[in-house]
């Protein structure tokens, strides 16, 4: 079971992703977003690859790329009709976060907040309740599979006292083996519900996503993808220690005129 979750474009994303997902798993160059594929060194899988990713997928995804690959694939897929949507990458390794999330996790969840358990059934109710809740924030919800305990997958939700979500954030490893970036953990699908806005609910989540990925999966770096103009979510990331590094570049390829990307 799969749990797949969303609108008829994005389940098919999701269906397609997972049926690839060993041979993502196997294949040098290429990541997984989990709810796309992609490619985290173009140069790799070259214009035949990135060819056929895109006629599969009809987009691309494009994480820890360098300037200078940037420049040189963008002309090329500006020609095929595409654009290359960025966002800030933000990173530090784990001694540099610790005495941050240790601070803020000192005092503890907010009066009448709890840590919900956690997911165990992709196709559950209390899942299908958190993709619904990821979804209504304005976020692309992960396929159930991904977001159940697993080797290498930390989700954190927290609740009010009748188990509703309030917080959730996920850390994974989009990398596989072959990559540089095969010990860095991604965390995002940070979402909060705006009626609990004000707590510093954000903040926490990001920090009890990135404490587990570190000490329970080993993470020994973790990036974060905000957009440039999100000023909310930079401050909600820095608080924890990644900042944005100019030379790793994350984002999709996108036909032109496509809606931006729901990171």
């Amino acid at each position: 079971m799969s749990g797949f979750f969303g609108t008829d474009a994005q389940i098919a994303l999701q269906r397609l992703t997972l049926e690839k997902r060993a041979l993502i798993d196997e294949t040098p160059g290429l990541y997984n977003a989990g709810r796309f594929y992609g490619t985290d060194d173009p140069d790799r899988i070259g214009w035949d690859g990135i060819d056929a990713i895109l006629r599969e997928q009809g987009m691309l995804g494009l994480r820890m790329v360098s300037p200078a690959q940037r420049s040189a694939y963008s002309p090329g897929l500006a020609a095929r009709g595409f654009r290359f949507d960025t966002w800030d990458t933000m990173i530090a390794d784990r001694e540099t976060m610790r005495p941050k999330i240790d601070a803020i996790l000192a005092n503890g969840l907010p009066d009448g907040l709890v840590l919900a358990p956690a997911l165990t059934d992709a196709e559950g109710a209390a899942t299908r309740r958190v993709q619904q809740f990821v979804s209504d924030a304005g976020i692309v919800p992960f396929p159930g599979v991904l977001l159940i305990e697993g080797p290498g997958q930390a989700s954190v939700i927290i609740a009010d006292r009748d188990g509703n979500p309030v917080a959730f954030a996920n850390g994974c490893f989009p990398h596989n083996r072959f990559s540089p970036h095969h010990r860095s953990a991604w965390v995002g699908l940070v979402a909060v519900d705006p009626k609990a806005r004000g707590l510093g609910l954000g903040k926490i989540v990001n920090a009890l996503a990135i404490r587990r990925i570190v000490e329970e999966s080993g993470a020994e770096r973790v990036y974060e993808l905000v957009s440039p103009s999100n000023e909310a979510s930079r401050r909600m990331v820095e608080a924890c220690g990644p900042t944005v590094d100019a030379t790793l570049l994350c984002g999709s390829v996108v036909p032109d005129g496509a809606q931006r990307f729901t990171r």
